[in-house]
Formats: structure tokens, C-alpha cells, sequence
């Protein structure tokens, strides 16, 4: 189908919903900035270039990009994302409590966690261009996306456009890819606000996708800072009821040990990992006039996604019904390729990712010629 895509996205069709969902989330953020009280003071210990240092911030209001702005502008402007406590922070949440402090970059030796949080903001970007582009006919309504991986080759946003069919053109594309790219110039910070799941409800009460994921969002309470890897998978018992099994041959052993070896890389990278809800909550981001549900962690802004390409949309099929597969590749700012090197990327983003489609029992991170865009 041709010409779907509204060039005037002042007129989507999702306009309404979105202002409502924006000013209650502003309300919602007001009124509990205003429950704060007595401001008290807390003591922030950084550690990391150019020095350790002790700041002395205010409880529930600062945040680690405050922080930053106090100790130097190169820290300000390079800090994606934060560890507070060992706990992965995004850099524009208030801190709860005195801490230790660390600052995460691209260029970190080990850049992980922040490659996740990158790739999990391009696809919360994406989802918040798909929702704008099209004309007042067409209802779009988003499902989710699943958890960021990098070595998939593309970040991605699975969306109900109630279209039987729908190959976007070439021109199609460059227009998702530009406003992608106006949206990322913006430097736009991403809020993260926690919300109860009945506001959570009436926020997305015209989105049947959302409606349903926010009950089992909510009820996945965590019993601490971070949940962690499930117990029962990655126990010691687990591993070693595996050890033995595979220890009927030479050759299940060399896989159980190699299995092992993966077990300890996986528990050591998911020591941050972050829960879905807190205490029966929701938890949400907003970016603009965006908002959308996400585990987090995000980038602090939208000036960290640099050179950017909207690769291709797959129809797929699923128990939901039929959605619509957007995809894309991106570069963190700063991060330089020539032409043919980044032609590769996205000519591997074309391929359709084979991450987890949207069904009724797996909820996904939202709650888990090619048009270039320089």
C-alpha cells in the first residue's frame, strides 16, 4: 500500500492519546517531586577520572548527570549511563540514598551494559517515530520490543498498524530514517518516572496491547535492588545436576564445561540486571512527548545516537494476530565508519531480527535501497 506515511506528523492520528499520556505523566512527576518535603542531604562517592571525589547532593532530587555537571563537562557530555551501588542508574534518575557512584561510557573497556542501553533506546525511539508517521486513517497502535542484542544486527519495534499489507517505498523509508534523526538532534533526555499500574492502565487505555501487558508487568514484584538471573536456572545445583549428566561422554563433558564457562559470563554481566516493576509499579519513560513502558536501563539523551538507518518493516505473524516489524541499525555518536563498513551493518539490519515475537504469554522488553541517515 502506498502513501501511508503522513509528511505532516503534526496530524497523527495518535495525537490525542499522546497529550493525554504526556500531561499525566507530568502530573504524575510534579506530584511526587511535590511529596519529597524537607530536601535532605546525601553524600555521593565517585569513583573514576579524573578523581575520586565526595559530593554532597540532595535525596530524591539529583541525579548522576548532576553529579557529572559538578565535577567537569567531559564527564557530563561522555556519561551515558550510571552504576549506583552496582546498580545500573539511568543518568536523569534521582539518587534514593547515599552511594558510590560510577559513570559508564562507549569507551569503557567493557561497554556492555551501555551497548544494551543504547540499543534498547533506539528501539524506544523507534516505536515513538512509528507512532507519529502515519496518516489519521491509519490506527497505530505499539505492542513492544524485544530485550536489546547487539549481535542481532538490528534494533526493533513491533507495532499493530491494521493494514493487511504493507511494503513501505523507498521514500517511505527515508522518511521514518529523517525523522528518526530529527527526533535523536533534539537532545532530548529520557525521563524515567514509576508509576502505580492503575495510572499505568489509564494512560495506555486505548492501546488493548498495553492494557494487557500492564497487569503482568505490575505483578512481577522484585524482592530487591535488582532481580538478577532466576535461581532455580543458574544455581550451583543446576549446573552441577548438568555437569553430571554430561558426563556420560568425553565429548558431553568438553560442552557441559563450555556451558559453565557461559553460565559465569552470563551471571557476571546480569549482576545489574534491573526489575520490571518496584513494589507493584510500572515503570515508564518518556522522550518528548513520548511515553512508553520499559525495564530501562536508557542512554541519558538522544544526542548519543549518532548515524542512524531505518533498514526495513516484516510482516509477521504471531498469536496476537498480525503486527509489523520495524527495524533499524545505529552508531553511538562519535563512532565513525566509512561507507562500505556501514553498508555491511545495514545490509545485515535488512534481514529479519528473529528475536521473541509478541505473544500472550511472553512479555517483552517494553515492559524485554536502504535510506541513510547522516
Amino acid at each position: 500500500m502506498k502513501g501511508c506515511l503522513n509528511t505532516d506528523v503534526s496530524l497523527s492520528n495518535n495525537a490525542r492519546s499522546k497529550k493525554r499520556r504526556n500531561d499525566l505523566f507530568s502530573q504524575e512527576k510534579k506530584r511526587q517531586h511535590e511529596n519529597i518535603g524537607r530536601v535532605e542531604k546525601i553524600e555521593v562517592h565517585y569513583a573514576g577520572k579524573p578523581e575520586d571525589v565526595t559530593l554532597v547532593m540532595n535525596k530524591d532530587i539529583s541525579t548522576p548527570f548532576n553529579c557529572a555537571q559538578h565535577m567537569s563537562e567531559m564527564l557530563m557530555r561522555r556519561s551515558a549511563l550510571a552504576l549506583v551501588d552496582k546498580t545500573l542508574w539511568d543518568m536523569h534518575r534521582p539518587l534514593e540514598s547515599g552511594c558510590q557512584l560510577e559513570l559508564l561510557h562507549f569507551k569503557d573497556p567493557d561497554p556492555y551494559h551501555v551497548n544494551k542501553a543504547f540499543w534498547r533506546t533506539c528501539s524506544f525511539l523507534l516505536g515513538a517515530v512509528a507512532e507519529k508517521i502515519f496518516k489519521d486513517n491509519i490506527s497505530v497502535k505499539l505492542h513492544s520490543f524485544p530485550s536489546p542484542n547487539v549481535k542481532s544486527g538490528s534494533f526493533v519495534y513491533d507495532v499493530d498498524i491494521g493494514l493487511e499489507s504493507w511494503q513501505p517505498s523507498e521514500a517511505e523509508l527515508r522518511i521514518i530514517s529523517g525523522e528518526m534523526v530529527k527526533l535523536c538532534r533534539q537532545e532530548l533526555k529520557l525521563e524515567r518516572l514509576s508509576v502505580d499500574s492503575e495510572l499505568a492502565l489509564e494512560m495506555f487505555e486505548d492501546n488493548r496491547h498495553k492494557s494487557q501487558q500492564i497487569p503482568h508487568i505490575a505483578s512481577q514484584i522484585s524482592h530487591g535492588k535488582y532481580r538478577g538471573m532466576k535461581k532455580k536456572q543458574y544455581s550451583m545445583g543446576f549446573i552441577c545436576d548438568k555437569i553430571l549428566k554430561f558426563l556420560v561422554t568425553i565429548t558431553s563433558l568438553l560442552i557441559a564445561l563450555f556451558k559453565l564457562e557461559y553460565f559465569k559470563r552470563i551471571r557476571k554481566r546480569n549482576r545489574f540486571a534491573v526489575p520490571w516493576s518496584e513494589n507493584n509499579k510500572v515503570i515508564l519513560y518518556r522522550v518528548g512527548d513520548h511515553v512508553d513502558i520499559s525495564r530501562g536501563p536508557m542512554v541519558g539523551d538522544t544526542s548519543f545516537i549518532g548515524r542512524c538507518t531505518f533498514t526495513a518493516v516484516h510482516k509477521i505473524e504471531t498469536d496476537q494476530g498480525q503486527f509489523y516489524r520495524f527495524q533499524g541499525v545505529a552508531l553511538p555518536k562519535g563512532f565513525l565508519l566509512n561507507h562500505f563498513a556501514y553498508g555491511i551493518l545495514e545490509k545485515r539490519a535488512r534481514n529479519l531480527n528473529a528475536a521473541r515475537f509478541p505473544s500472550n504469554t511472553n512479555i517483552t522488553e517494553s515492559y524485554t535501497p536502504t535510506a541513510v541517515a547522516l
